[in-house]
């Protein structure tokens, strides 16, 4: 049997959308204060990413957690003035929301 997947709705697409853009851009405000600034926008961006993935897992989704997915999340907020976490969270809901999508990433591995 196929575990149900419950797609996320376009509200919820927009709320997490603004959510983590807006994360994104207090993270930037931050990048521009050397070290220490830098320091917290990775943190900030750090339990973004992580929020989102538990979200997504909520979801149904099984590979939220995996490793891989986690250390290219985290490694990519380490990029200064970049939306790191509102673009990982459209890829991952765009790969949830179509099985489409999922049998091709998959199929690659």
């Amino acid at each position: 049997m196929e575990e149900e997947i419950k797609k996320f709705s376009t509200a919820e697409i927009v709320i997490g959308g603004l959510f983590t853009l807006g994360v994104d851009g207090v993270s930037a405000l931050l990048d521009l204060v050397p070290i220490i600034g830098w320091m917290i926008a990775t943190g900030v961006q750090a339990g973004t990413s992580f929020g989102t993935s538990f979200w997504l897992m909520s979801k149904g989704g099984k590979r939220a957690m995996k490793l891989e997915r986690q250390l290219i999340k985290q490694i990519s907020n380490i990029l200064p003035l970049v939306p790191t976490t509102f673009t990982a969270f459209m890829i991952e809901t765009a790969l949830h929301n179509n099985p489409k999508l999922k049998k091709i990433t998959a199929a690659k591995k």
